[in-house]
């Protein structure tokens, strides 16, 4: 009986770590290990139904298309694991950073925009100092304060618009191993708030 009872408890226990690896794989992106979009959305909306203070930045790597194209997709995935690696060191005091979507990320930070923006551009000019086999990662970024915002819809749009703001400012090149091809700015077209807040 004993032994029944210990088999038991044995296969319990492993059922419930596997249950817990579930919930693990579920909320970290399996390539960056960074949170995924879903922690991401939680983590938001937890804090805007608290009433707690954020700053919230959203990342899109630019270029990244041309990275893929020229090198593969092994070095574009090699290109997301070092931006990741570098976002998470950069920014592991006082935010949690997460990798939103394709090469999108994003940063939720506790001290506040101003400081969540300089902290940006030192990040930029540590990113150019430090490029990975001689490719340099550059992004455009957006902002929004969690006191702008009713819900998560709000806080996305919000950065998201200041992110293609300045991403239409800027004049893309790359190379793809044959020809030079150059992106002038970006067709800005601002999107209006959401009917679900």
């Amino acid at each position: 009986m004993i032994k029944y009872i210990t088999t038991q408890l044995e296969a319990a226990i492993k059922i419930a770590k596997l249950m817990d690896d579930l919930k693990n794989i579920l909320k970290i992106d399996y390539l960056t290990g960074l949170y995924n979009m879903r922690s991401l959305e939680e983590i938001i909306e937890n804090l805007l139904s608290g009433r707690k203070y954020f700053a919230f930045c959203i990342i899109d790597l630019n270029d990244f298309k041309g990275i893929n194209d020229s090198f593969g997709h092994k070095k574009g995935d090699e290109v997301l694991k070092y931006f990741a690696s570098a976002l998470k060191r950069y920014f592991s005091n006082d935010s949690i950073v997460f990798r939103y979507a394709g090469d999108e990320f994003a940063i939720i930070n506790f001290k506040g925009i101003d400081e969540l923006k300089e902290k940006i551009k030192i990040f930029r000019e540590y990113l150019i100092s430090n490029p990975i086999d001689d490719i340099t990662i550059k992004f455009s970024a957006g902002y929004c304060d969690s006191d702008m915002c009713n819900c998560l819809d709000d806080v996305i749009l919000k950065a998201d618009n200041d992110m293609y703001k300045e991403k239409g400012n800027l004049n893309l090149r790359w190379f793809d191993g044959y020809n030079k091809h150059t992106f002038k700015g970006a067709q800005y077209k601002s999107r209006t708030s959401s009917k679900y807040c």
